[in-house]
């Protein structure tokens, strides 16, 4: 699809062992590891990763963990790339927050009709 934001690099972050790393989606290109250092935990060190990595222009995707202010800053402003990550109902704010914007905007979306569905399935 040309001119949209299908073109750009989809982006994967994982953990393997005590690991964060980055790993282009469609090529399984390695952008980078940083490992959680020892009595921390995850957000830290992707957030460290994502400092680094050549992530300008791209689809970062994340699981609930790294739903998080920071760490959509840090890709947002500081790096140049978009996010799309996973609410879960733990973060009663966030989750309202998303659903809400569904119900009002849910009819702007295309292929979306007034159901919610794609008209041609």
């Amino acid at each position: 699809m040309p001119g949209t934001d299908f073109q750009r690099r989809f982006i994967r972050r994982a953990v393997m062992g005590g690991l964060q790393c980055i790993v282009v989606r469609h090529s399984g290109r390695w952008l980078g590891s940083e490992p959680v250092a020892e009595g921390s935990y995850e957000i830290p060190a992707a957030q460290e990763l994502f400092r680094r990595a050549p992530i300008e222009g791209s689809l970062v995707t994340a699981d609930a963990l790294h739903t998080q202010t920071e760490t959509a800053r840090l890709i947002v402003q500081e790096r140049g790339a978009d996010y799309l990550f996973t609410v879960k109902g733990n973060q009663k704010g966030v989750a309202d927050a998303v659903r809400q914007l569904h119900r009002n905007l849910s009819h702007a979306f295309s292929p979306s009709g007034p159901d919610g569905r794609r008209p041609d399935l």
